[in-house]
């Protein structure tokens, strides 16, 4: 099929580019928010997909003519809202890649929603592209583990192959009947207090927003000597000496949160 890609920097962007390409579907560019000038491109980015494979690589301003030639629009993670001829100009429309099991977690940031909310079995969801964001009826879903102690790069593949699989097998069959949407939750941006980590969590419940959202950190913790900063942590353990040592691990509801030299520093009130 002739596809038209549109993402962004990410394994989200790129993995599912790189398994349609390998899939023989033929892809008349690649769309970035904005085209990479003087800087290296990210080997996890959809512009360095479009030059490893020697694609247009074109900004939304400069979509429309390819979209006119395409059998359909791939939009996995992009971040600008799309202009109706994302979906009025393929002769099948558009379709978007959302790593929620929707119409949970519709919004720009679902994976850091899901580990904050103690989600442990995550999705990625295949929908129509509509004027109402995350909201386009549902082709295709798979679920996908989010409840190891994975750092963010390990999820986001983990969710990037589970998306590059579904979009070939939908692309490969027949196209399925789809899912109109219920009523759903949208999360906007993480505000500052959301990357406020609650000592009424479970210390394995830190551990895994750490670990997995560390690219929204860093984070605040209250600990027993006062504010810390929290950028990565070691392990947590179901219980630790007493006193805890200052800064080397932090007491929950359950458990203790481990944390190794660099890890964290105080914060001034």
């Amino acid at each position: 099929m002739r596809l038209v890609l549109a993402g962004m920097d990410g394994l989200l962007s790129a993995l599912p580019a790189r398994a349609l390409a390998r899939a023989g579907h033929q892809i008349l560019g690649v769309v970035v928010p904005e085209r990479p000038r003087g800087r290296r491109l990210l080997p996890t980015g959809a512009a360095q997909v479009a030059a490893e494979l020697g694609l247009a690589l074109v900004t939304p301003p400069q979509a429309a003519d390819l979209l006119a030639q395409a059998g359909l629009a791939v939009v996995a993670c992009f971040p600008r809202r799309l202009e109706p001829v994302w979906w009025e100009a393929p002769a099948l429309g558009a379709i978007n890649v959302h790593p929620s099991a929707l119409p949970a977690y519709r919004g720009p940031a679902p994976l850091f929603w899901q580990l904050r909310d103690g989600v442990r079995v995550g999705a990625v969801s295949i929908h129509r592209l509509t004027p109402a964001l995350d909201a386009g009826d549902v082709l295709a879903s798979v679920p996908v583990d989010l409840g190891q102690d994975l750092e963010q790069s390990e999820l986001e593949t983990r969710l990037g192959r589970a998306a590059g699989s579904l979009l070939v097998d939908l692309l490969g069959g027949d196209w399925p009947e789809s899912r109109p949407q219920s009523a759903g939750s949208y999360q906007p941006w993480p505000a500052p207090d959301d990357r406020i980590l609650p000592r009424t969590w479970t210390a394995a419940h830190a551990l895994r927003f750490i670990r997995g959202a560390a690219g929204y950190g860093p984070f605040r913790l209250e600990g027993d000597d006062g504010p810390l900063c929290v950028r990565s942590a070691r392990g947590w353990a179901p219980a630790a000496p007493d006193p805890l040592p200052r800064m080397s691990a932090v007491r929950f509801a359950q458990g203790v949160l481990l944390l190794g030299s660099g890890d964290a520093h105080p914060l001034i009130r």
